[in-house]
């Protein structure tokens, strides 16, 4: 399943399509994204995730968890990747 979106809609609206895609057990989900700077994904236009926010922020948490409620065991081939492309990272 394939989910495509761009940021320039409204956060809450992505969310909500990003959710209601997620209607089964998936073997992985992938998330392709940019970043602010060091240590900082765009997830979303206004949604930047740092390590400092991502446990602090009510709402990232949310999201991650859902999505990870999604995904099959990691033990039975599940799993979450994040994809920032390699210029964006100065590589």
């Amino acid at each position: 399943m394939s989910l495509i979106f761009y940021n320039s809609r409204p956060t809450l609206e992505l969310l909500h399509d990003i959710a209601h895609a997620l209607f089964s057990i998936l073997r992985s989900v992938g998330i392709f994204t940019h970043v602010d700077g060091p240590g900082r994904l765009s997830l979303l236009r206004d949604i930047t995730v740092t390590s400092e926010n991502l446990h602090t922020t009510p709402h990232l948490l949310h999201f991650f968890k859902k999505v990870a409620t999604h995904v099959v065991a990691q033990s039975d081939g599940g799993h979450v990747d994040l994809f920032v492309p390699l210029h964006a990272c100065g590589k």
